[in-house]
């Protein structure tokens, strides 16, 4: 019985440094990570942010929309963040991609959404998607966004539908905005009247596209014929143009 006791009495007596040793190895390795934490931390602090990819927004607002976040101030977070918790930064910003070069260097290659077009609305521009979601509030009229005129609103809600029932207007403004990007035709406005019939609008000159068929056919078309109409006012129509028979009609107007 004495030497059984002994046995535990000696077991006993090593499990206390048996606890030390285990807190030693913690401890340890949490020092270990402060220090990778501490290198890390000042190894990767932002020193060069650089965009590329962007149309729309400048490289100067797409580093100010960036730097709002606070986890820009590290190249090695902000990756790992903008990786798994992607945020919204800009209006007509798709998303973003990220990639590190030189510790403390990142590249931020940027997939902007198209802005189909903007109505004026209380004294600012409301530009609006594809879908026709109004995303942005400007006092800024982008000369390349065209003017949408003739669709009346008297509530606009940012970050959600415009009220147009037609759902089909929003496409058909898309279509032509991409046209007219494709073939740089320089238009002011989209212009619906009652019947939400559409026209082209380019400083003096009313382009009646008719109707949608044969849409790009017909931008393509103006794309030729608009500089032979310079300085001109009057109406365009198409009304009968179609691809056999590219036939457009102009009526000027005297002054």
């Amino acid at each position: 019985m004495k030497n059984e006791e002994k046995i535990v009495q000696f077991k006993d007596a090593k499990k206390p440094k048996r606890k030390k040793n285990k807190i030693k190895i913690i401890l340890g390795i949490i020092g270990v990570i402060i220090v990778v934490l501490i290198i890390l931390g000042v190894l990767f602090q932002t020193k060069e942010i650089k965009i590329t990819g962007n149309t729309y927004y400048t490289s100067q607002e797409c580093k100010v929309a960036v730097s709002q976040s606070s986890f820009s101030k590290n190249t090695i977070v902000f990756y790992l963040q903008n990786r798994f918790f992607p945020k919204k930064s800009l209006p007509f910003i798709k998303e973003l991609e990220v990639s590190l070069g030189n510790p403390g260097h990142m590249t931020i290659s940027v997939k902007e959404k198209m802005r189909a077009g903007c109505i004026a609305y209380n004294g600012k521009y409301i530009y609006f998607d594809r879908e026709g979601y109004a995303l942005e509030s400007s006092t800024t009229r982008y000369p390349d966004v065209p003017l949408v005129t003739g669709l009346d609103y008297k509530k606009i809600v940012m970050n959600q539908k415009l009220p147009e029932k037609d759902k089909m207007i929003f496409d058909e403004i898309l279509r032509v905005t991409i046209a007219i990007d494709k073939y740089n035709v320089a238009i002011n406005q989209i212009h619906f009247d009652e019947k939400k019939h559409m026209y082209l609008i380019q400083k003096n000159l009313t382009i009646d596209l008719y109707n949608d068929s044969d849409l790009e056919a017909k931008i393509s078309e103006l794309a030729g014929a608009l500089p032979s109409l310079s300085g001109k006012k009057g109406t365009l129509s198409l009304k009968f143009y179609s691809k056999e028979n590219p036939m457009m009609i102009f009526k000027e107007k005297k002054s």
